[in-house]
């Protein structure tokens, strides 16, 4: 870490949901007093369009308790997380930006546990955190089932051929090769996006067991759905902007289906059939006569 003044900008997006980005406001901002870290750490919250705005819907604890730390940055219309991502990039100052999802819970020494690793650490440009499941239901276990085979490795730090954009770090001088960081015409998989591009410039991607965070996962399975969808639609981006011959060679090994799990396969390949029958005939709808 270097110089006087803030070092560490933590960078939240938020939208629509004040009470997960209170939950990880007190956490955060409880740190940041108790361990008298408000001269190296701001705390740049990126308000995506939320009806109502942030500032009206968070209880007024959260920005009373927080006042010198949080700054609040509102996008006016909704241009999803990378947009966000990257606002938070343009009105912050630190040296490490630390990149947080609003629905993630951190430990109560995240922000100094960081700190460390980039401290003992200085040639890492990109650092992922660790995740582990707020709740054990369905829903959480199916995400760190596939999570777990991604990012976990044996031992404490350990490169890793991936990057979890709602739980990491990144330096800020790694602006000067790649700006900006996060692709704004994706709707997802913009992490992936990141890696890619990290990678043919021959920056590791590492992740350190130390940083640790709990995942609030979706806990419906509307909001499943509604996810793994939209996971997808990102996939169909990526292979518009990248060569199939990219993606192949780098993309994640493929992971056995988890047949505990079947119920949810079902349900999202209903899902899917349905929406694609929906696109085809909004198409049919829409194609001009005598086509």
């Amino acid at each position: 870490m270097c110089g006087d003044g803030v070092q560490v900008s933590v960078i939240i997006p938020t939208r629509n949901r004040p009470d997960s980005l209170s939950r990880i406001l007190t956490i955060l901002t409880r740190e940041v007093k108790c361990c008298n870290l408000a001269d190296r750490v701001e705390i740049v919250v990126v308000d995506d369009a939320s009806e109502p705005p942030v500032t009206d819907a968070l209880p007024r604890h959260s920005l009373a308790m927080s006042s010198r730390t949080v700054r609040i940055v509102r996008i006016p219309e909704h241009r999803g997380a990378s947009v966000a991502r990257n606002a938070g990039v343009d009105n912050s100052v630190g040296a490490v930006l630390i990149f947080l999802d609003d629905d993630i819970v951190p430990a109560e020494d995240y922000i100094r546990a960081t700190i460390d690793v980039h401290r003992l650490h200085p040639e890492i440009l990109v650092l992922n955190g660790n995740l582990r499941p707020l709740r054990n239901d369905v829903y959480s276990r199916f995400w760190f089932y596939y999570y777990a085979s991604t990012f976990n490795r044996p031992g404490e730090l350990y490169p890793v051929a991936m990057l979890a954009s709602g739980n990491c770090s990144i330096k800020r001088s790694l602006l000067s090769i790649e700006n900006p960081l996060f692709d704004p015409s994706l709707p997802t998989r913009e992490d992936f996006d990141l890696y890619l591009r990290l990678k043919l410039r021959g920056v590791p991607i590492y992740k350190s067991d130390r940083i640790l965070a709990l995942n609030d996962c979706r806990n419906s399975l509307a909001g499943f759905i509604s996810q793994r969808l939209g996971y997808a639609e990102g996939q169909r981006h990526l292979l518009a902007k990248h060569s199939h011959e990219l993606l192949s060679q780098s993309q994640l090994k493929q992971v056995p289906r988890n047949w505990r799990f079947l119920h949810l396969y079902l349900a999202l390949r209903l899902a899917q059939l349905a929406v694609g029958t929906s696109d085809r005939i909004q198409r049919m709808l829409t194609l001009p006569k005598g086509s």
